[in-house]
């Protein structure tokens, strides 16, 4: 297998193409392209049998660096590709606390490339510091974040579920974007045909209604009170009429069981990971994760119990690998229901970690779902 990061130049005059350097050669991504994952880059337990290893398939990014170790230093996005799956081993866990690890794939400027490249380019496992409630490194410099690994008191082996996926992915560039969208208005307002505007040519072929972008904004702020009539086409003037073209332009958005704004929390079951999981340990586990595509408030609950009135069940509320709902505790081997309303934004993995104040005693959690008012849709993770 083989990391290598490129282009980047060695120090003060070398240049991969006489006269042109780095910089130059990665303006394209620069410009038009996020940092982020564009494929693979994936971490899992040991394929060959869970232990204190982690693998990382092969994959390809681009990472946004500041090149000190050249004349010019400047800030661009360069690549970083793996070719095979690589193997990292995790640090030994403390005794008494629980920490997190951060597994991060960075660009080491302070070095020359090598021929391949291959010496710059840094898969790294950051442990972190054992603490009651303990938080991962900060991410480094020239780096980006693959995963959080939760590593237990006394853990012996990582799991898939002690590990949370971290991975942002190559997208354009916003303000690209905001270019896109802006000449796409442009031509809708000068020509009548862009790919933005809703609504009908007239007879000397200009183009009446609003532009995609202003309709749903209007949508969102007068949910309430645009009438719900559907669209009629016999009755409809394209020229002067616009309150018609915004009730077509909702039922066709609520067909597709999509609401345009935020989630609002509710009783309608947005997505729900049923089944039972278990733990029989004193460090809080990661046994339920649902990704949400979209943001706002949504209700989170779940049923949590203990196999012996001996011991406490403990269960809590995650997003992203951080806690933050409250903690919740349950000394019956009788299930009790839990409820949380919590904020989110879209992409974010919903967790459900549980934990048991004796090792000897086994706490079962089940029935994790997520309620709002509206549902479009949502991805279980773990269940």
């Amino acid at each position: 297998m083989v990391l290598r990061a490129y282009p980047i130049n060695s120090p003060v005059t070398a240049a991969i193409v006489p006269g042109v350097n780095d910089y130059d050669l990665t303006r394209v991504p620069t410009e038009l392209l996020t940092e982020g994952v564009v494929r693979g880059f994936a971490v899992t337990q040991r394929a060959a049998g869970a232990n204190m290893t982690v693998e990382v398939s092969a994959g390809l990014a681009l990472i946004e660096i500041t090149n000190t170790n050249v004349a010019h230093g400047r800030t661009y996005k360069t690549w970083f590709e793996s070719t095979g799956i690589e193997s990292l081993s995790v640090t030994t866990a403390d005794g008494t606390n629980a920490r997190k690890d951060r597994l991060v794939l960075r660009i080491d400027v302070s070095q020359d490339p090598n021929a391949a490249s291959s010496n710059i380019a840094v898969l790294e496992l950051l442990a972190g510091t054992p603490a009651g409630s303990p938080t991962a490194q900060a991410e480094p410099a020239n780096a980006i974040t693959l995963a959080i690994i939760d590593v237990p008191a006394s853990d012996a082996s990582v799991t898939d579920d002690q590990i949370t996926d971290s991975r942002t992915f190559v997208e354009l560039d916003p303000d690209v974007l905001a270019d896109v969208a802006r000449v796409a208005d442009m031509a809708s307002t000068a020509t009548g045909k862009g790919a933005s505007g809703i609504g009908v040519e007239d007879a000397a072929g200009n183009f009446a209604g609003e532009t995609v972008e202003e309709v749903l904004a209007e949508l969102h702020a007068n949910v309430g009170t645009i009438s719900d009539d559907a669209y009629d086409a016999t009755a409809w003037n394209g020229v002067t009429d616009v309150a018609p073209s915004k009730n077509a332009v909702r039922d066709k958005i609520e067909s597709m069981d999509f609401y345009p704004g935020s989630f609002v929390a509710g009783t309608a079951v947005l997505a729900q990971a049923a089944a039972a999981v278990t733990v029989q340990n004193t460090g809080y586990t990661k046994k339920k994760e649902i990704r949400v595509n979209m943001g706002g408030t949504i209700r989170v609950s779940f049923n949590l119990r203990v196999a012996s009135a001996l011991g406490t069940a403990k269960g809590r509320i995650y997003v992203n690998g951080v806690a933050v709902g409250t903690e919740r505790t349950n000394s019956s081997t009788g299930g009790v229901d839990y409820t949380e309303d919590i904020t989110v934004v879209a992409g974010d993995l919903v967790q459900l970690y549980i934990s048991d104040n004796m090792t000897n005693h086994l706490v079962t959690a089940e029935s994790f779902t997520l309620l709002a008012s509206k549902v479009p849709s949502a991805t279980v993770i773990l269940n």
